[in-house]
């Protein structure tokens, strides 16, 4: 799987200058959250406990790593 996420400019969005940009190119993007929608009626698909990796296990046996935002380190 491959996810794609770009600072893409849209003709809609608002008119940009872009040589009052051009010193803070080239840009960094930082994500904090991707949401992933998978079709139900989809045969296997993405699923969060694949063969061998118990995520869902994991994730219930580390509650503060996923449950105080606020943390980076554990």
């Amino acid at each position: 799987m491959a996810l794609v996420a770009n600072f893409g400019m849209s003709g809609g969005f608002a008119a940009l200058n872009m040589t009052g940009l051009a010193a803070l190119m080239p840009a960094t993007m930082r994500l904090d959250y991707i949401r992933i929608y998978q079709d139900a009626s989809t045969s296997g698909g993405v699923t969060c406990d694949p063969p061998g990796y118990p995520t869902t296990e994991y994730i219930a046996a580390h509650p503060e790593a996923y449950l105080n935002w606020e943390k980076t380190l554990w």
